[in-house]
C-alpha cells in the first residue's frame, strides 16, 4: 500500500528519475512525472515568460542622465525627502540604471549625486534608507 500523509493525503516519492505520488491504488496516483518531462515543461514556461519579457519595454528605456541628474536636486529639499520618500527611491533607481548601462559621468556629476543621496539619511522612511545603503554600497 502507498504511504499517505497524517492528513490522509499521498505522498510524494522521489526516486532516482522519478517523481510520483503514493497512494493505496493507481487510479489515485495518475502517471509518474519523469525528471527530463520536468525539465521540459519548465523550459517551455521558462521560453514563454522571455517571450513576454521581450514584449513589454523597459520603464528606463528613454532614460537621458542630464535629466536624471536634474531631478536629483530634490535630494536637497528636505520637505520632498521626509514627504516623499518613494519619488527620491524611484530617482535612485534610475541612478542605479545609468550606472549599470556604462554611462560615465564626470568627477562633479559623482560628487553631487553622493553628496545629495546621503541627504537622504534624514528620511525616517525604511525603504528609502535601504535603497540610499544600497546606492551607496
Amino acid at each position: 500500500p502507498g504511504r499517505r500523509a497524517e492528513d490522509g493525503t499521498p505522498r510524494l516519492v522521489v526516486g532516482h528519475d522519478t517523481v510520483m505520488a503514493s497512494a493505496d491504488s493507481p487510479d489515485e496516483i495518475g502517471a509518474g512525472l519523469t525528471l527530463s518531462s520536468m525539465v521540459k515543461e519548465i523550459q517551455g514556461l521558462k521560453d514563454k515568460f522571455k517571450r513576454e519579457d521581450l514584449d513589454s519595454p523597459s520603464p528606463f528605456a528613454d532614460l537621458e542622465k542630464a535629466t536624471v541628474l536634474q531631478e536629483c536636486r530634490i535630494f536637497s529639499d528636505s520637505r520632498i525627502v521626509t514627504e516623499a520618500p518613494r519619488k527620491c527611491s524611484q530617482l535612485i533607481t534610475k541612478l542605479l540604471h545609468i550606472v549599470t548601462q556604462g554611462d560615465s559621468m564626470s568627477s562633479s556629476e559623482v560628487t553631487d549625486v553622493f553628496f545629495g543621496v546621503t541627504k537622504l539619511f534624514q528620511s525616517s522612511d525604511a525603504l528609502l534608507r535601504r535603497m540610499v545603503y544600497f546606492f551607496i554600497k
